[in-house]
């Protein structure tokens, strides 16, 4: 047991002489990722008992992933050295590397007719890309000239939209072209008006939460089994959460249709029209 203490004690002054190597402060990192410092403090002195396990690999993936380590790596080692196998990491991406296939040398025949069969072939394929090119230039000028004028000026034209007009559109269907929807619950059109949305998150069982409200307001927080927390945001909420299979959520009163395993980790987004859920980026997926 005292092998994997010391092994897992040996990756955490990786991860801290990686952060002090780049003049990185914990305080930094909190205000990159939003694990508390507390956490990024456990991590750094091998003390992952005060963690709960399912956070683990999360929190060391977003850790290295701020001071310019591989998370990939980083959560081999930590597989390895639980097992007080971390000298075999190593070896293991030698042996990786030692799998890949040598690339096949490809023999060429030269025929005894040709003085130089590798310069005359190259000119004659300079020569078919040339004529092309200059083909292709031609009929896009006949076609220019064509759209330009000859065509029947009476036919109708795409007229583009005012940039200001274009940005509105951009930025109101960014949630559509980003979010896979999930579930949503037309009925909430009173908040709409009223500009307040009321978020009553309930836990059957202890899980972590980061929530952004209103895209500026953030909050990071345990809910204990059997306890709720109420939120208050006038426009959307954007939650990660672990355990996704412990909670259910409230919107002004009425229940969102969630549904999650136990065990998973999900993003999501929450506004007036419903619940959405949001692709998870690499650094917050959990193997």
């Amino acid at each position: 047991m005292n092998n994997i203490n010391d092994e897992l004690k040996l990756l955490s002054e990786e991860l801290k002489n990686a952060r002090e190597s780049n003049n990185i402060t914990l305080q930094a990192i909190f205000k990159r990722t939003r694990i508390d410092i507390k956490f990024l403090k456990a991590l750094e002195e091998g003390d992952f008992n005060v963690i709960d396990e399912i956070f683990i690999k999360a929190f060391l993936k977003e850790y290295a992933s701020s001071v310019g380590l591989k998370p990939d790596e980083i959560i081999a080692k930590y597989e390895l050295a639980k097992q007080g196998k971390l000298k075999d990491f190593g070896q293991s991406v030698s042996e990786n590397s030692s799998e890949e296939k040598p690339k096949k040398s490809t023999k060429v025949f030269i025929s005894p007719d040709l003085e130089s069969p590798v310069q005359n072939f190259g000119s004659k394929k300079s020569k078919q890309i040339l004529i092309f090119a200059v083909g292709l230039s031609f009929l896009v000028i006949v076609t220019l000239l064509y759209l330009l004028f000859l065509k029947d000026r009476d036919a109708i034209i795409v007229q583009q939209k005012p940039f200001e007009e274009v940005q509105e559109e951009m930025m109101n269907n960014d949630d559509k072209s980003r979010f896979d929807l999930a579930a949503a619950d037309s009925s909430n059109s009173e908040s709409v008006q009223s500009g307040k949305l009321k978020l009553q998150i309930i836990a059957n069982s202890k899980v972590w939460l980061r929530v952004v409200m209103d895209k500026q307001n953030q909050d990071e927080f345990f809910l204990e089994k059997d306890s709720s927390k109420i939120l208050n945001a006038f426009h959307n909420y954007s939650i990660l959460l672990g355990d996704a299979g412990s909670v259910k959520f409230i919107l002004n009163g009425k229940p969102l249709n969630f549904n999650a395993s136990r065990g998973e980790i999900k993003n999501i987004s929450i506004d007036s029209t419903g619940l959405k859920l949001l692709y998870l980026k690499n650094s917050e997926s959990v193997k």
